[in-house]
């Protein structure tokens, strides 16, 4: 059971999750996609409050489902939309959950002002840390789309979501050149804390420094197997 916690994550779940089978209960009628998926483990990502964003429920976990009733009197509900609970491989289904998380989280810290450096600073991150320009830019026009943090206008909208694209491959251009870029060390400076949250979410261990940084860009420190 993949378990969407905040409206974010709803929002664009289908841009990233597989369709399959969803049940819910009120105003989150589709929070929950069903997988056959033999071998993944149960993991929850939260935000840099602690708060939830999604969860992976496996083996040890639970989920209520129809036709029992929330304490609040919602009735849970299985979806119609004909669509039957599907298989998934664990790899697959964990790295399109970390992708979907990554998106929702960068969507609850977005500005409304000065995008384009943040989009910058996200674009150098993910793709020094190894994640393919097509994730990137899947990743940003989602949480650009998911935020509360509105566009001035559909025309704004429109620019910003060029911008992402343009932001994306000039990056991994230079990256490719072995030309500076900024990154998490300037994302940091941004938004504290959120490369490292991001790190952990995609279990990036080793230190990257970048050129002429003050201190690496990194995602040190522990944490559990299951909870990030």
């Amino acid at each position: 059971d993949v378990d969407l916690d905040c409206p974010e994550a709803l929002k664009i779940a289908g841009r990233f999750l597989d369709p399959t089978r969803t049940s819910g209960r009120g105003g989150a009628q589709d929070s929950h996609w069903w997988y056959r998926c033999e071998g993944i483990r149960s993991i929850t990502f939260e935000d840099q409050d602690g708060e939830t964003i999604l969860e992976i429920r496996s083996s040890g976990r639970q989920t209520v489902i129809a036709p029992s009733l929330h304490p609040s009197g919602d009735r849970y509900l299985w979806s119609d939309n004909g669509v039957e609970v599907c298989p998934a491989a664990a790899g697959d289904l964990l790295r399109r959950c970390r992708e979907l998380a990554t998106a929702a989280l960068v969507a609850r810290v977005l500005p409304s002002g000065g995008r384009h450096r943040f989009g910058l600073a996200l674009a150098g991150f993910l793709l020094r840390r190894g994640l393919e320009p097509a994730s990137v830019e899947k990743i940003t026009h989602a949480a650009w789309d998911a935020s509360e943090a509105g566009f001035e206008s559909e025309r704004a909208k429109r620019a910003a979501h060029a911008d992402i694209e343009a932001i994306v491959e000039d990056t991994a251009e230079a990256l490719a050149e072995g030309s500076e870029v900024i990154g998490g060390v300037t994302l940091d400076e941004l938004r504290p804390g959120l490369p490292r949250k991001i790190g952990r979410y995609w279990r990036w261990k080793a230190n990257v420094r970048e050129p002429g940084a003050r201190r690496p860009d990194s995602e040190a420190g522990g944490y559990s197997r299951t909870d990030i």
